[in-house]
């Protein structure tokens, strides 16, 4: 019986319960694209199936921290993560258009909903956030290549099958970390106590630079892929320079505990606007392959890295602890509802100025939020990534 319990809080139940996660909801996302054109869907009905994973993540994402929050009740969320693997499963087997928008937007809207708790179990476990949080982006980087090797070499369906079995062991994995610690409170919060810093301006400002970091980031996962294949980049190609510009995220997540706790966090916020800044003036300008690929190798991941894990400081640093869930919920609706109006935004700019025009436009909101950035004015004494 006593080894039965060794396992518990374990470095390798944080191990399997990141990486399975980020893994499972990599590869699905991923190559969803790719096997609903395969199924027989058009472009346009693919575009409004994927989306439903942001419109359902304005609701589900707030609902869940405001839970978590509230009742402590960190089996709830091995509860979801239960229903997203089963809705999976239905998923393999749907084709009706309306059926798969809705069954895409409960499934990926709940993995939304929790990566928010996820990133907050990474900083409040016994193992640093970078020991933690490198399995989660190893996961993510490696899902993609697993996932279009399940397309080629047997039915796509298995890919679901996998997506069930990783967010299944995940969720047995979270049960063994020990769950969420959660701190002694001095008093117990009112509804209304819990929701007071939305009257912060300096936590509003955040949630405004959240909202540029989540528009620019994710236009430029959209466009990225298609800005280098106009540079006559090959579709492997274009697939390797993603997944090696993911891994160079490890050493930025594994030595976070550096450095993320030494400088204040405006400035940290700043310099990521800048990496961000620099490859999109670099995208704006230039007509090589080789230049393009090496500044996504060396800006793109680290770039947007660096801002996440500072947006984790920002809030924790400005919202009381027994509100932290929360607050990083009502942030990922905004970035949510950003990330829905700027892709459409992108798309028509695209069509207009082209692909380097629209890279102009992302220079210019990413040089906005710098500007931004250095008005931010939290505090630094909590430490959350050492």
């Amino acid at each position: 019986m006593k080894n039965n319990y060794s396992f518990k809080g374990s470095y390798l139940s944080y191990i399997i319960t990141f990486f399975l996660m980020s893994f499972g909801s990599g590869m699905f996302s991923q190559v969803l694209s790719i096997y609903l054109v395969g199924i027989g869907k058009t472009n346009t009905e693919m575009a409004f199936i994927v989306s439903s994973a942001n419109l359902f993540g304005l609701a589900l994402i707030p609902i869940f921290g405001f839970i978590n929050d509230r009742f402590k009740k960190p089996h709830l969320i091995m509860g979801a993560m239960l229903i997203s693997a089963v809705l999976s499963l239905v998923f393999a087997g749907v084709r009706n258009t309306w059926s798969l928008f809705l069954l895409h937007g409960c499934i990926m809207g709940l993995i939304s909903a929790l990566n928010p708790i996820f990133e907050n179990l990474a900083t409040d476990g016994k193992y640093r956030y970078g020991q933690i949080r490198i399995w989660g982006t190893m996961g993510y980087a490696v899902s993609s290549q697993v996932g279009t090797i399940l397309m080629d070499i047997t039915d796509p369906k298995w890919i679901f099958v996998l997506f069930a079995i990783s967010i299944l062991l995940s969720a047995l994995g979270f049960f063994y970390t020990g769950v969420i610690s959660y701190r002694p409170q001095q008093k117990k919060l009112s509804p209304a106590q819990q929701i007071s810093f939305l009257k912060m301006p300096m936590f509003m400002l955040v949630v405004l630079v959240g909202a540029l970091f989540s528009a620019v980031v994710n236009m430029n996962i959209t466009f990225a892929p298609l800005y280098l294949k106009s540079l006559g980049m090959t579709n492997s190609f274009v697939g390797t320079a993603l997944l090696l510009s993911t891994l160079m995220e490890v050493p930025l997540v594994y030595f976070s505990y550096r450095f993320m706790d030494k400088f204040p966090a405006k400035y940290i916020a700043a310099f990521s606007f800048g990496l961000m800044f620099t490859e999109f003036v670099i995208f704006s300008q230039t007509s090589s392959a080789a230049v393009a690929f090496a500044a996504i190798l060396l800006l793109k991941a680290t770039g947007s890295q660096l801002f996440f894990m500072t947006l984790i400081k920002l809030v924790r640093g400005i919202v009381e602890e027994n509100a932290v869930y929360t607050a990083m919920g009502v942030v990922s609706t905004v970035n949510a509802i950003a990330t829905i109006v700027m892709q459409n935004v992108g798309g028509k700019l695209t069509e207009v100025v082209g692909l380097q025009g629209l890279y102009y436009v992302l220079a210019a909101l990413a040089a906005l939020a710098i500007v931004l950035c250095l008005f931010l004015k939290t505090k630094n004494s909590t430490k959350v990534f050492s």
